[in-house]
């Protein structure tokens, strides 16, 4: 990993993943126990899983066709910078009222979230030597299950410590800071 790690396209790469599965992870669990707290009930927080799931499902076949044919680091960039964005209306979440922000937040982030897999994997070949795929997305994979442990984690405490305010202001900042990291990395001969 070390020497996959000190490639800086790799390091850039596999860096934003991480800080924006995070994100992805941070918001999956802490926006259904919120909802939960603030309803009460299992069926309407079962809505914000589904919703999850559902996103994922639709945008899955979606996802690799873009990074088939846009320009990949710039998709990456886009997309965290979108998910930065598309948070900020959960800010004006105060009760069941306004669930159904809760719900479009929802849809939209998973859909964006699922776009980035395939896309990083894309992206490989611009990153590492031909012999260095297989590791290199190895790599990609523990990155991703580090962000599962720490953004699940760190969603229930920043939950708990500041409530959905600072759930939303802590994930909206993985995704810029994934952005940025992708900025100063070109790509070429990669993007179509």
């Amino acid at each position: 990993m070390n020497l996959l790690l000190s490639r800086p396209g790799f390091r850039r790469l596999w860096t934003s993943g991480a800080v924006s599965e995070t994100g992805d992870w941070l918001l999956l669990i802490a926006l259904p126990v919120y909802v939960l707290q603030l309803t009460g009930s299992t069926l309407t927080t079962s809505t914000v899983f589904l919703l999850e799931l559902a996103g994922a499902l639709a945008a899955s076949p979606l996802a690799g066709v873009l990074a088939d044919r846009w320009d990949r680091r710039r998709l990456l960039i886009g997309a965290s910078l979108t998910q930065a964005a598309l948070l900020l209306p959960l800010l004006a979440v105060d009760g069941r009222d306004t669930l159904w922000i809760v719900y479009l937040v929802t849809a939209a982030q998973a859909v964006l979230s699922t776009a980035n897999d395939p896309v990083r994997q894309a992206l490989l070949p611009a990153a590492v030597g031909p012999g260095e795929l297989a590791p290199a997305t190895a790599q990609l994979g523990i990155a991703a299950n580090l962000a599962r442990l720490v953004g699940g984690a760190l969603g229930g405490l920043l939950l708990q410590a500041y409530g959905l305010t600072g759930v939303v202001l802590a994930d909206a900042g993985t995704f810029v800071l994934a952005a940025l990291l992708l900025t100063g990395w070109s790509t070429p001969g990669v993007v179509r």
